[in-house]
């Protein structure tokens, strides 16, 4: 892995462990909310929502996926996708 990519990654881990939003210190102003999808977000079919987690769960979830080399909301998109798939296998 490049110094540039080490670097990225650990901006990211930083950005994703960051509580700020959680606290209420970043995105509570609704006066300076706008819509924002990245090339990625169309590329990918991405659409952002909101869900309310309990905090031991994120923790946890923070947990597996920083073991996974991952940031915590790819892991819940993993295990959202495996889920449906199952369930698709056993029900249809």
């Amino acid at each position: 892995m490049s110094k540039q990519q080490k670097l990225e990654q650990h901006l990211l881990a930083d950005i994703e462990n960051d509580n700020s939003w959680d606290e209420k210190k970043l995105g509570a102003d609704i006066e300076h909310a706008v819509p924002f999808k990245t090339s990625a977000d169309r590329g990918l079919n991405l659409k952002l929502i909101s869900c309310r987690l309990q905090q031991d769960l994120i923790d946890d979830l923070k947990h597996i996926a920083s073991s996974k080399g991952i940031n915590y909301q790819p892991l819940i998109r993993q295990v959202l996708t495996e889920y449906v798939s199952m369930y698709h296998k056993k029900y249809s």
